[in-house]
């Protein structure tokens, strides 16, 4: 499970904190699917990250989003 809080993104299992994130801007909403992990921001970017089970690595940044990013989602057959 992944959790935003006021200046981190925490990866949990087993109510244990396994890995921790801290983007250089208050992240704003999060969404995960398979290995895959976007993060928003106040910045109005979405960064998404990949997760291999212990870190969470940079994959790649969606820009041009009109404010902070609230919400986010994956589509259930993975095309969107």
């Amino acid at each position: 499970m992944f959790v935003a809080e006021a200046n981190a993104v925490e990866a949990v299992r087993s109510n244990q904190k396994v890995a921790e994130l801290k983007p250089s801007t208050a992240p704003t909403s999060i969404a995960a699917s398979g290995s895959l992990v976007a993060v928003g921001t106040e910045d109005s970017k979405v960064t998404v990250y990949k997760w291999d089970g212990k870190t969470l690595s940079e994959a790649g940044v969606l820009t041009n989003n009109k404010g902070a990013v609230s919400a986010l989602a994956f589509s259930p057959d993975g095309s969107k």
